[in-house]
């Protein structure tokens, strides 16, 4: 699998997948939503506070549910299941950077550098299947839910960091050696 990421990645595909991530995000971003406008959805979903919070708890998971408890199952369930796209949307946005950046023809990219971007991927699609499952759960059987999601959740941020680390460290020596005092004297 890393080896057809390292081989296939291009600017054209990071471009693409660029793409596709961001019109994902115009359709189910809170502010945005226009999955949401499309459910009748009045407001900013709450529930989706356990996507964004890197800590939480069975209790703040219940509280959420319960305060969302008014038929809209459907609807956060609906946007769990299509929230499955953006996941692996990102996934080859960040690998496909990862990709670009440190490969070269003179050595060999080891595939490790692309089990951070893995790791995020399947933590947010596991995290998600968790989060509709707790949609349909009574309160009392969402805290072993809750509490596997919150722990996917804070492996998912922390594999995210070291993603965006490595993206970075990787701009900053492409720069460093297009712009860097050796690129003057040759």
């Amino acid at each position: 699998m890393f080896g057809w990421i390292t081989a296939k990645a291009s600017a054209r595909g990071l471009a693409i997948a660029a793409v596709c991530m961001a019109a994902i995000i115009v359709c189910f971003s809170p502010d945005i939503g226009l999955y949401w406008k499309l459910v009748g959805y009045e407001g900013v979903p709450e529930l989706l506070d356990m996507e964004m919070l890197r800590f939480y708890g069975p209790e703040h998971a219940r509280e959420l549910l319960a305060a969302n408890a008014d038929g809209r199952e459907a609807q956060y369930s609906g946007f769990y299941v299509l929230d499955l796209l953006f996941p692996i949307a990102y996934y080859f946005v960040f690998s496909y950077a990862v990709a670009l950046l440190y490969r070269s023809p003179e050595r060999r990219m080891t595939p490790w550098l692309l089990v951070p971007p893995l790791i995020i991927a399947l933590c947010d699609l596991s995290e998600n299947a968790l989060f509709v499952t707790m949609v349909f759960l009574p309160g009392a059987r969402v805290t072993p839910v809750a509490e596997t999601a919150s722990i996917l959740t804070q492996v998912k941020f922390a594999a995210m960091l070291i993603t965006v680390l490595l993206i970075v460290s990787g701009l900053a020596v492409l720069l460093w050696r297009r712009f860097g005092p050796e690129s003057r004297s040759a």
